[in-house]
């Protein structure tokens, strides 16, 4: 789970340095900070027939951020409408002490909307992907029923959409839905994940609101089209619940074309060599040290992928779509998700190396945390 710690560690403090850092003045220079209060009440979502706990309690979900509304200082505040970003505490009490306790959580935001256009009225969308402390995961001999989160750290995931209106130039309020996840990823089983679904209200203080607006615009490059390649790094509980953790390594090589200032498409071919599988296999069927080769092929997976990637600056956010070709090892469905997050050290030149983070799921089911890097050219 210190893998876990450590993605989200990396990943809060590039957030802390894009603003509050060394360029953070040309960054958010003229930006306006606020403070927003919010409060959900759900229920947790039994997401799959092999969710064995009851739900008997009422999840209520409180959250203290501190939040940047952007005023044109980049090119990326003016292409999105002059996003907000922001950082959140998150509580939350799941209405069962038992069996799933409570969570706090901590985690960057952005959130796109139209309410630099000055109207009363205005809708949003947020996203936000940070670490969270769970104080009931699943234990053998004190908590057997939960087979839903098998640590105490895992990552948390945060949506949410809505509508708000200005009640004055210093108070919004805010309404709207939200979709809550906690999962390790698989790093330690079991890994069903926590899905709270919500609806939620809110109140944002801003002390001195923007006055004015920047647009500040940057072209495409002259050449759209751009190479891709990278290797990461996962851990995986493999199997048995408190069993062995094994070693992911995870390579891809493939194209990106810039559509237009945010969408950037690219189609990836990727493969997976999965430690675990490995071992197995070589346990199970002992072979003579000449067809190392098949051991190999058994923990190989390979895949096609297709996605898009929306540029904040350095950062950048993908969501992907896989499609399984074949293998010697059957793969639990024929394609897959991922999301992630990437940080580009040399935005503006044409070879421009990043760090990146990534989930992959099947369907809403985690299958695994990778970190690595690459290049872009």
């Amino acid at each position: 789970m210190r893998t876990q710690l450590l993605f989200c560690s990396f990943f809060l403090s590039l957030f802390w340095g894009v603003t509050h850092g060394a360029f953070a003045q040309a960054e958010f220079a003229a930006s306006a900070p606020s403070v927003q209060a919010n409060v959900s009440v759900g229920r947790i979502f039994k997401h799959t027939t092999n969710f064995r706990p009851p739900i008997r309690g009422t999840t209520v979900l409180t959250e203290l951020s501190y939040e940047l509304q952007t005023a044109g200082a980049k090119a990326w505040h003016t292409t999105f409408n002059y996003p907000i970003i922001g950082v959140s505490l998150l509580h939350a009490d799941f209405g069962d002490p038992e069996i799933f306790g409570q969570a706090i959580g901590i985690f960057p935001s952005l959130t796109l909307s139209n309410r630099a256009s000055g109207k009363r009225f205005y809708r949003f969308f947020r996203a936000g992907f940070g670490v969270a402390y769970l104080t009931k995961p699943h234990n053998a001999l004190t908590n057997a029923t939960n087979n839903i989160i098998g640590s105490h750290w895992n990552n948390i995931t945060d949506l949410r959409g809505g509508f708000g209106y200005r009640l004055a130039a210093n108070w919004d309020v805010m309404a709207g839905a939200n979709f809550t996840h906690y999962s390790d990823g698989s790093s330690q089983l079991p890994n069903l994940g926590i899905n709270v679904p919500s609806p939620f209200i809110a109140v944002r203080f801003t002390p001195v609101p923007l006055q004015k607006y920047t647009e500040h615009k940057d072209g495409l490059p002259e050449n759209p089209w751009h190479g891709l390649f990278g290797i990461s790094y996962g851990i995986q509980e493999f199997v048995a619940l408190g069993g062995p953790k094994y070693a992911l390594l995870l390579g891809s090589a493939g194209a990106m074309y810039d559509l237009d200032k945010k969408h950037h498409l690219f189609a990836i071919a990727e493969y997976e060599f999965n430690e675990g599988i490995y071992k197995w296999a070589k346990n199970q069927n002992p072979v003579e040290l000449d067809d190392e080769r098949l051991f190999v092929n058994r923990a190989s997976r390979y895949a096609l992928a297709i996605g898009d990637e929306f540029h904040f600056g350095q950062f950048a956010f993908s969501t992907s779509f896989g499609f399984y070709l074949p293998s010697v090892e059957p793969t639990p469905l024929f394609m897959y998700e991922k999301i992630g997050w990437r940080y580009y050290f040399l935005p503006k030149q044409r070879v421009q190396p990043y760090l990146n983070i990534h989930l992959k799921a099947h369907l809403i089911t985690a299958e695994y945390f990778s970190f690595g890097g690459g290049v872009r050219f």
